[in-house]
């Protein structure tokens, strides 16, 4: 997986589909998602933007009238949107869920309508395991793309708040008299802080996504170890398999198993567990550390301009807090788009499962109705290999029988009998030969 590499353009229009599947399967968890994005941004900046007029009334005319109004607004709206937010959210939650089910019926349905060549097939059943095992494991996949959706709407909404709280700290002018704390209104020192804000904002996420990149990276090993546990973990919980344990010592191979170091996939010092100690703990802390430089600017910017003059003590709580949201969400977008580019290989793979072709003919003819049951069947010259392989497992086979005849077909294990059956039921195509019922090929029949 760390391997392939996907372009932007591929991984937009793989996020696209996504977006426009889950529209498909069930509207109202995009709906609803957006909804609960644009609440959980909206109360936070509200609750700032009162906050600092209250701090604003109290440290300047102290009016009681224009506190209490202040406050009990405050008080209502937190109490109406709460509660607004906390039912969409239930809503969220339930569609995403509905919707969730729905893409596990979109798999089964897929599986069932798959030529039988297709379903039969180990390479089928290996690439659907993966989609589901990614999922189990991490949310890769489509999955993946509905919370990256969540947080990007959720993003978006917040840096227009940001933006409408905090411009005005940019243009607020700091008296002349403040001697030298007035090159801050320099655009120069303006267009120097501003780089300096995105600068950290692009930084932060790209060392983030350096470090997530492990965790897509390890997926392969991941994969095998949830297998592995799966199937050797929980084989003692399993009555019905008690006595083979017992009789061929099972467990003593089980415990083999799940100590082997080769299948530590998340223990103590498994692959994972040394890169989270090593460059992946690393990569993380060296955001973090990131973050606190921007808020540690922020604030000396907002306090020094306040000292100086620009604006008073309650638009210091207004900017510090939007300024800090407005870069969690810069932030948080940018991180978005390097998940978009890790989950592009996920959904790949899911794309690849959901766009296996029907190629078998279908056929036209319907069969005839004959109150005398006289149907003959025909082999003419019959080979067969299965797809992948180049060994026949049926060679020239021809014979004629009628229906209403017992016939027994016997032959060692692996002679081609459940083989005959199938091209009998056309369940697969003869690579060679004909199979003719009444003189018709089969194929021309409707399938």
């Amino acid at each position: 997986m760390e391997d392939k590499k996907i372009g932007w353009k591929k991984t937009f229009a793989y996020a696209k589909r996504a977006l426009l599947l889950w529209w498909k399967l069930h509207p109202a968890a995009i709906v609803s998602g957006v909804l609960c994005s644009v609440m959980e941004v909206f109360i936070p900046y509200m609750t700032v933007w009162f906050s600092a007029r209250i701090i604003g009334e109290l440290s300047g005319r102290r009016d009681t009238d224009v506190l209490f109004k202040l406050v009990l607004t405050l008080l209502v709206l937190e109490l109406v949107l709460g509660s607004l937010k906390s039912a969409v959210k239930e809503w969220h939650d339930g569609a995403f869920w509905t919707a969730y089910e729905a893409l596990n019926r979109l798999y089964n349905e897929k599986l069932y309508s798959l030529d039988f060549a297709d379903m039969d097939s180990n390479k089928t059943w290996d690439l659907f395991a993966q989609i589901q095992q990614n999922a189990q494991w991490s949310s890769w996949g489509m999955q993946r793309a509905i919370y990256t959706w969540d947080s990007l709407i959720k993003s978006l909404f917040g840096i227009g708040g940001g933006v409408l709280l905090t411009w005005k700290l940019f243009l607020a002018k700091v008296p002349k008299e403040s001697g030298n704390l007035a090159v801050m209104n320099h655009p120069i020192f303006l267009i120097g802080l501003l780089v300096l804000m995105f600068g950290m904002a692009l930084l932060a996420p790209v060392i983030r996504t350096k470090a997530f990149g492990y965790w897509s990276a390890y997926s392969d090993k991941a994969r095998f170890g949830n297998r592995a546990f799966g199937f050797f973990g929980f084989l003692g919980h399993r009555h019905e398999r008690a006595l083979d344990i017992r009789m061929y010592r099972q467990d003593v191979y089980c415990r083999k198993m799940m100590t082997a170091k080769e299948n530590n996939s998340f223990g103590v010092g498994s692959p994972i567990a040394k890169a989270a100690e090593g460059p992946m703990g690393l990569a993380y802390v060296a955001a973090n550390i990131v973050d606190q430089l921007f808020v540690v600017a922020i604030y000396l910017f907002v306090c020094l301009k306040a000292w100086a003059g620009a604006f008073g003590a309650g638009a210091v709580t207004q900017y510090i807090s939007a300024v800090t949201l407005l870069y969690n969400n810069l932030v948080q977008i940018l991180g978005n788009f390097g998940e978009l580019k890790t989950n592009a290989v996920y959904l790949e793979l899911t794309y690849e499962f959901l766009d296996i072709p029907n190629q078998m003919y279908q056929g036209t003819l319907t069969t005839e109705k004959r109150s005398d049951c006289n149907y003959e069947v025909e082999f003419q010259n019959v080979s067969f290999k299965y797809p992948g392989t180049e060994e026949y497992v049926l060679k020239n086979v021809s014979l004629k029988f009628k229906v209403g005849q017992k016939l027994a077909i016997v032959g060692e294990n692996g002679s081609g009998k459940t083989t005959f059956i199938k091209l009998l039921c056309r369940l697969y195509d003869p690579d060679e030969g004909r199979i003719l019922l009444n003189g018709i090929d089969i194929r021309k029949y409707d399938y």
